[in-house]
């Protein structure tokens, strides 16, 4: 430092700086300064733009000044960005080094508005669980087997097509009836409500299994209409299971907690409300095999208990049977040798009587004499048959003395067997009636049915299934196919709904 006298003031000679120790500095006092470290800034978004990075550059202007913004790509709030748009930036202040520009580092962004729409929803959000209108307790399941499904959303939006598709593939006898309502602007809460009264007017006139509340997601501001009172306290007195499905998976509206089940998109609501028919076809494959299996095992358990049964008997008196099988061998002799002999007996009496006869005509004593030798004759072998009879059975006797138990032992035996057949015959019976019942679930829900609802089903020349509208061109061939029949039809023109550019 060096100090002059005289006519000159006194002054202090300071090195110069370079531009990145100015910038340096400025930083330093921007980062001291508590206002600006922590700051949320309102104006119109300008001059936005939104490189590949996915970082988003712009300007916040008011009347008087503007301001240069950064908000990087893993910051909040990029869906709110629009040139225009009232927001309110929340981050720091800071200075780029690189050009010397002063600009707003933001962390997050949110529209104008946007936090009284958040205190509301917080606010309603506890009003309703304090009434019990989100508890799980009074949330219903769905059917198994859905026969109608009714959809609340607008008819114009692709959320209607996505749902179609996502139900012809899975289970297309699923009748669809779809209640028209806004899903977004002033009017939409109430229409939503109109659509919910349609809704319980249907059900008392039909069946209706169950109902999909669906739109697209958006921003808060966007969903509005799920967030109101009294769209939330129609939901919660529909007659009708209610499945939610609004927004993107990230999205949570009031409509959700309240509704009997919450899916994360409006195809998978769809998804949710409907069966696969091809997993239905292989439950029903499974469970005939598993009853197949397990009537053969009964059976194999049940011979194998008979045989075991038969083997013990064999052990207590191993030649019961051939004891048995003698005895009546023998009788059986007895009786053909007796009955050979009174055969024998008879007819040499017949000869002798003839013989005596031509003999002497006239004697007739001699005829008395024969008879009653004939007479004590047959009542001796009638004693001799009734002796032998008698053997025979005490032969028996005896056998059975000797194997007291086998009586009982074949009573048990034909009791288990008896038992067996019941058992069988029950359990057979009832996976029959099991699989009479899918298969008459499967037939109720074939495509035959359907046709007799009075759809059709459409195939071009080349033999796929049209689907689509989009699918098919004006002068195409196609086949339709009615429950009586087929017609041969010409597409004279094709109309294909277009998405509405304001609809999700």
């Amino acid at each position: 430092m060096t100090t002059r006298s005289g006519n000159s003031d006194a002054s202090v000679s300071v090195a110069p700086k370079s531009v990145s120790e100015v910038l340096r500095l400025i930083s330093d006092v921007l980062d001291a300064e508590p206002q600006l470290t922590t700051v949320s800034v309102t104006g119109e978004v300008s001059n936005l733009r939104s490189p590949r990075s996915g970082h988003n550059y712009f300007s916040l202007r008011d009347r008087e000044a503007a301001l240069n913004c950064v908000l990087f790509r893993y910051r909040r709030g990029a869906r709110f960005l629009e040139d225009g748009a009232q927001v309110i930036s929340h981050g720091r202040v800071g200075v780029y080094q690189s050009r010397g520009d002063l600009q707003l580092v933001v962390d997050s962004v949110e529209p104008v508005g946007y936090g009284n729409l958040q205190a509301a929803f917080q606010e309603l959000k506890r009003k309703l669980a304090s009434e019990g209108l989100f508890d799980q307790s009074r949330k219903r399941p769905l059917p198994k087997f859905p026969e109608c499904i009714a959809v609340i959303t607008s008819p114009q939006g692709a959320v209607l097509q996505d749902i179609t598709k996502v139900l012809a593939r899975r289970y297309p006898m699923l009748k669809l009836v779809v209640i028209p309502a806004a899903v977004q602007g002033a009017q939409a809460a109430s229409e939503i409500v109109e659509a919910f009264a349609n809704l319980d007017a249907l059900s008392r006139a039909t069946r209706v299994d169950a109902a999909i509340l669906a739109r697209g997601g958006g921003a808060l501001e966007d969903l509005i209409a799920f967030n109101d009172e009294s769209v939330a306290r129609t939901i919660f007195a529909c007659r009708t299971p209610v499945i939610s499905g609004v927004g993107h998976e990230t999205d949570h509206t009031i409509a959700d907690m309240v509704a009997d089940i919450r899916a994360p998109t409006p195809s998978a609501a769809a998804e949710i409300s409907s069966p696969d028919m091809r997993d239905l076809t292989k439950s029903v494959a499974l469970a005939s095999e598993r009853i197949r299996q397990n009537v053969l095992k009964q059976i194999s358990d049940a011979q194998e208990r008979f045989e075991m049964a038969r083997d013990r008997m064999d052990a207590v008196r191993p030649d019961m049977y051939q004891r048995r099988e003698e005895t009546r061998s023998l009788v059986r002799r007895m009786g053909i040798g007796l009955s050979s002999r009174t055969s024998n007996a008879r007819h040499n009496f017949e000869l002798a009587r003839a013989q005596l006869d031509n003999v002497a005509p006239d004697g007739a004593r001699m005829r008395l004499m024969m008879q009653n030798l004939a007479d004590r004759m047959m009542h001796g072998i009638d004693v001799r048959i009734t002796a032998a009879s008698g053997l025979s059975r005490e032969s028996i006797d005896r056998l059975m003395r000797a194997a007291p138990d086998v009586g009982q032992k074949r009573a048990d035996i034909e009791s288990l067997r008896c038992q067996m057949q019941d058992s069988t015959a029950r359990y057979i019976k009832s996976r029959s009636d099991s699989v009479r019942a899918l298969e008459s679930e499967l037939n109720a829900l074939g495509p035959i049915n359907v046709l007799n609802r009075g759809f059709a089903i459409a195939r071009i020349k080349d033999g796929d299934t049209v689907i689509r509208a989009e699918s098919v061109a004006s002068g195409d061939y196609m086949e339709l196919t009615f429950m009586d029949g087929t017609v041969d039809a010409e597409a004279l023109s094709v109309t294909v709904l277009q998405e509405s550019e304001n609809q999700p």
